[in-house]
């Protein structure tokens, strides 16, 4: 397992061992942990171990990459594409 793997079961497992209770949870993540409960979200039983879970505040983390970049660097694919770097929010020179 990769460490958002190994960190996303940890989410899951500490969500699912807590007692039942008709008390909501806050959930809260910063910087990298926003990915790793996404990735928990990912995961086959992750409906049941969210299931208390009333909101996520993700502070400061980075989910879907960064548009600055696509700014920064707009001919970047064109450059290092090759290596298999390009992915979502990077765009593409043709």
């Amino acid at each position: 397992m990769a460490p958002s793997d190994d960190n996303a079961r940890q989410i899951i497992d500490w969500l699912a061992g807590r007692p039942p209770t008709d008390s909501p949870i806050l959930l809260v993540s910063l910087s990298k942990g926003g990915s790793d409960v996404k990735r928990a979200l990912e995961f086959p039983d992750a409906a049941r171990a969210f299931a208390n879970v009333a909101v996520w505040f993700n502070l400061s983390g980075i989910l879907n990459g960064t548009p600055l970049v696509t700014w920064l660097f707009p001919d970047l694919c064109a450059v290092v594409g090759r290596g298999g770097f390009c992915g979502a929010g990077v765009a593409t020179s043709t």
